[in-house]
């Protein structure tokens, strides 16, 4: 009796995910551009119909799904329904994001040689990334909270707290991160200040 393998399985995600990386890499700029207003604006006009349109014809308070622990009303359901279209083309915003964001990094460093900042530059990058993320399930965990009825209200205080927390660490780590990619152009900056207020008080 034979055991076959199944690498040939295991091996298909690694490729697809290059694969994928290879196509993001290969648009121009323009496109990512494109890209990224395009879902831009789908993304705000799901929004204005959600928050908009939908309330002019339906009343918020109608209840569809009411329980001992659950109550969702229309409301409830909008904002969820809201909650996906943030998430769904925001991750493709993101994504287009990111590759611009390296383009960028690759273009700073081909022109001043700052090639040791690359990847303090790219941990910016990152960072501005997983704060939005950070947003967008907060944002996510409060909607499914606020669905609950028995939820103690010390629950959704720790979760303000928790997420409160990571995001203003990574909002000083991407300062940081920037201040220390910046730091010789500052100083460079500072000097010829400097020296131009000592000329003009010669």
């Amino acid at each position: 009796m034979t055991i076959k393998s199944n690498r040939s399985g295991i091996d298909l995600y690694p490729s697809l995910i290059s694969r994928f990386l290879e196509v993001m890499e290969g648009k121009s700029i323009e496109e990512l551009l494109l890209s990224i207003i395009v879902n831009l604006v789908k993304l705000l006009v799901a929004l204005a119909i959600i928050y908009f349109i939908i309330p002019i014809l339906i009343p918020l308070d109608i209840t569809i799904l009411e329980t001992e622990l659950i109550l969702i009303r229309v409301r409830e359901f909008l904002n969820v329904c809201s909650l996906l279209f943030i998430i769904y083309y925001g991750y493709y915003i993101l994504r287009d994001l990111k590759v611009v964001f390296d383009r960028a990094v690759d273009s700073l460093i081909s022109k001043f040689g700052i090639a040791e900042k690359r990847s303090r530059l790219r941990r910016a990058g990152m960072d501005l990334v997983w704060i939005i993320g950070l947003f967008l399930a907060y944002a996510a965990l409060m909607q499914v909270l606020s669905m609950l009825v028995s939820i103690p209200s010390w629950a959704s205080l720790a979760v303000r707290i928790i997420f409160t927390a990571l995001i203003l660490v990574l909002i000083y780590d991407f300062a940081r991160t920037l201040y220390l990619v910046g730091r010789s152009w500052l100083k460079k900056l500072a000097d010829m200040i400097a020296s131009r207020i000592r000329r003009a008080t010669e």
